[in-house]
């Protein structure tokens, strides 16, 4: 009898282990849940901003390329700009007996090149 109610006692221990257990089990499954519910979420966040940062880059490459063109062509036309007044210069001072004429027009230059 006695090995009968020992053996009683330790399935009835066993038996409240096993619903402690399957309480356990069922709270970390729920917290595993709510986990992965939150990562999906951030995740889908991150994804959206890393979507939003990357049209971004795109949108400053775009203007950055837009300005060095516009660099570019700036440079060009004073370009442009520096070569015709050095002819007109050099035609002047070729042509015109006038050297307080030439003088003022050399200032003049130099000061638009400034």
């Amino acid at each position: 009898m006695d090995a009968n109610n020992s053996l009683g006692l330790t399935f009835n221990n066993l038996n409240k282990h096993a619903k402690q257990v399957s309480k356990t089990n069922a709270k970390v499954q729920s917290e595993l849940k709510k986990t992965q519910s939150m990562l999906t979420s951030e995740r889908a966040q991150h994804a959206t901003q890393v979507e939003s940062l990357q049209m971004q880059q795109v949108e400053l490459k775009d203007e950055l390329k837009m300005k060095q063109e516009s660099y570019i062509a700036e440079v060009h036309s004073r370009l442009h700009y520096q070569q015709v007044m050095t002819g007109i210069i050099d035609k002047v001072q070729a042509r015109c007996k006038d050297h307080r004429l030439v003088e003022d027009l050399l200032a003049m230059s130099d000061e638009c090149e400034l």
